[in-house]
C-alpha cells in the first residue's frame, strides 16, 4: 500500500499576487494555503502529479510576469506533516473567554476526552475550553482571521439562537458558537477532508447535538433562515455570496467575514451595503481585517 502524501507547494509572491492566486486556483486536491508577508505555502493532495503542479505554477508565473520568484514542490508524508504541524501549535486565549487547545493532550485524554471532559474544565474555570485536531483542515485559532471572527462572536451569539458557519474547516467557529449557547449550528464545507476533521472535532468538543455537519458548496446555500452567519473565506467569494447572505439572514441578524487583507475592506464591505447590510465594527491584526455587520 502506498504512504499517503500531500505536496507543499512554496511560491515567494506578495499578498496582492497570493489573493489573485487564490481566486485563480479551481484544482480539487487544494486543500488550503499558509499567506505570509513575501510567501505563500499551499497543500496539495497526492491526488495530482508532481509534473503538473510544477507545470501550472511555472506557467502562472510567466503569465504574470514573475519567471524567477522562488517556486518549490515537496513531498510530505502524511505522518511528517501532522508531526510538524502539530509540534507547531501552542493553546491560545481568546478574552479570556475562549481557549483554544489544538491537539488533545495527555492528561485530557486519561481523564477521558469528549463531552464529559470538555465540560468538566468549563465548568470548573468559566472559560471555554476548545480542542481542535488539526489533521488536514485547516482552522486552529492561531490565524488572525479565526481569532478576529471568535472576537466578534463573543457578543452576538446569544442563548437560542442559529447560526451558519461558512467553509467550517476544522469546525472551530461552529464550536464556539455553540459553546456560547446557540441552539443550533450548521457547518459548511465543501472539502470532504475538512468534514471529517470537523465531524471528530465537533464530538470531541461534545457539541453533536447542536451542530449539524454539511458538505455543501457555499454558492448553493438552500437554508432557513438564520439568525447569524460567520464567514472565514477569501474576499472574492464573500463578494459573490454577499447577496446569497442576505437571503438567508434574519433582519437584524449579525454577519461576521473575515479572510480579508485591510486593503480589501472597501471592496467587502461595498458589496454587504449594496445587498442590505449596515456595518457595526472593524477589528484588524496585522495585515488582516474582520467585519461585522447586521442586516437591515
Amino acid at each position: 500500500m502506498s504512504e499517503l502524501l500531500f505536496y507543499k507547494v512554496t511560491l515567494g509572491i506578495n499578498h496582492e499576487l497570493q489573493e489573485i492566486l487564490l481566486a485563480q486556483l479551481s484544482m480539487p486536491e487544494f486543500l488550503g494555503a499558509e499567506q505570509q508577508e513575501d510567501t505563500i505555502v499551499l497543500w496539495f493532495s497526492s491526488n495530482i502529479a508532481v509534473s503538473v503542479l510544477e507545470e501550472w505554477f511555472t506557467s502562472w508565473l510567466h503569465t504574470i510576469g514573475h519567471d524567477r520568484a522562488q517556486l518549490s514542490v515537496e513531498r510530505i508524508p502524511a505522518e511528517n506533516w501532522l508531526a510538524l504541524w502539530r509540534s507547531s501549535l501552542e493553546p491560545i486565549s481568546i478574552a479570556n473567554r475562549i481557549r483554544i487547545v489544538p491537539f488533545a493532550d495527555a492528561a485530557l485524554q486519561q481523564t477521558g476526552a469528549g463531552d464529559e471532559a470538555v465540560s468538566s474544565m468549563d465548568s470548573n474555570s468559566g472559560v471555554h475550553t476548545i480542542i481542535i485536531e488539526p489533521k488536514m483542515a485547516f482552522g486552529t485559532g492561531h490565524h488572525a482571521t479565526t481569532r478576529m471572527c471568535v472576537e466578534l462572536m463573543l457578543d452576538v451569539v446569544r442563548a437560542g439562537s442559529h447560526w451558519l458557519d461558512i467553509g467550517t474547516g476544522s469546525g472551530i467557529l461552529a464550536i464556539v458558537a455553540a459553546k456560547l449557547g446557540a441552539a443550533h449550528v450548521t457547518a459548511l464545507d465543501n472539502d470532504p477532508d475538512a468534514t471529517a476533521n470537523a465531524s471528530e472535532n465537533i464530538a470531541c468538543n461534545g457539541c453533536s447535538n447542536v451542530v449539524t455537519l454539511r458538505y455543501a458548496d457555499a454558492l448553493t446555500i438552500d437554508h432557513p433562515p438564520v439568525d447569524g452567519i460567520v464567514a472565514n473565506l477569501h474576499h472574492t467569494l464573500l463578494v459573490q455570496l454577499s447577496k446569497l447572505f442576505a437571503t438567508v439572514l434574519r433582519a437584524g441578524g449579525w454577519l461576521i467575514v473575515s479572510g480579508i487583507l485591510i486593503e480589501q475592506v472597501e471592496d467587502v464591505e461595498t458589496a454587504f451595503i449594496e445587498s442590505g447590510f449596515r456595518l457595526d465594527c472593524t477589528l484588524t491584526q496585522g495585515e488582516w481585517a474582520a467585519l461585522r455587520m447586521y442586516r437591515q
